[in-house]
């Protein structure tokens, strides 16, 4: 395992618009570890500090919260595209998001700062500890902290990692993307940057329909597993499932290209 230490010497140069630790084992990073890393690179464009390992360590949760990505989306007003490891399988790191949240609205506003951010649009969650039993509850948790944290996020993904269940690690955060995509469609009071294509909005039109802002219902019928409430039969919902994922992998690599270097 690594720690703050391990990217140590990289913090002493502060306009990093690209910084990269793919390495591989988990970077145990803290809440507070990921407030100063974002407070020290406040324009940098892509950072990952995810893992790309396929195996953790059970008995290791990663210390920090779903709050870290409050602070991505506070300090860093160029950030496109973010990776990091966290916690979100307990309600206790969702509500401390909500707590990060609301002290940025109690704080003195800061030049052009606004939440939630317009401008992360990929969150790669590589490892990152999320409950693997499609629990709709905690997805529609995780879900409606995502539309106060971001109003552009186009895709999000994790690894399918072995001993966090494979691959429903992974679907489950398609499930998160999807509901927070759907509320932000029904809730048109939100501040939705991204316009939704036309299969998307022909299919959350027939959800709020059948659903409304029932989310936690709209949860179990989102993209994630193989059973679906909106297809014919398993085979038809596994194409869709991959038709989500390969979108995720595919918005990476789009917003990725335009910051290669040359």
């Amino acid at each position: 395992m690594l720690y703050i230490h391990a990217i140590e010497p990289a913090l002493q140069f502060q306009n990093l618009d690209i910084f990269s630790a793919c390495l591989g084992v988990p970077l145990y990073l803290t809440d507070e570890d990921h407030l100063r890393i974002a407070q020290t690179w406040r324009s940098v464009q892509l950072l990952y500090l995810s893992s790309i390992v396929q195996r953790v360590i059970r008995t290791h949760k990663p210390p920090a919260s779903i709050a870290s990505l409050v602070y991505y989306a506070r300090y860093c007003h160029r950030l496109k595209v973010l990776g990091l490891c966290l916690d979100a399988s307990t309600k206790a790191s969702v509500h401390a998001c909500v707590q990060a949240v609301d002290a940025c609205g109690e704080s003195i506003p800061e030049t052009n700062f606004s939440l939630p951010s317009p401008s992360i649009q990929m969150v790669e969650f590589g490892p990152s500890w999320l409950e693997c039993n499609f629990d709709p509850v905690q997805i529609n948790f995780l879900a409606k902290a995502f539309t106060r944290i971001f109003s552009n996020l186009a895709a999000c993904r994790a690894c399918r990692t072995e001993e966090l269940g494979v691959p429903q690690a992974a679907w489950t955060w398609v499930k998160v993307q999807t509901l927070y995509e759907y509320i932000l469609f029904v809730d048109q009071s939100c501040n939705a940057n991204a316009p939704l294509s036309t299969w998307k909005s022909k299919l959350f039109s027939k959800w709020s329909l059948e659903y409304g802002r029932d989310y936690e219902r709209v949860a179990l019928a989102a993209p994630g597993s193989s059973l679906e409430a909106d297809f014919d039969d398993d085979q038809n919902a596994e194409a869709f499932n991959q038709i989500m994922y390969k979108t995720a992998r595919d918005e990476l690599a789009k917003i990725s290209k335009e910051h290669e270097i040359m």
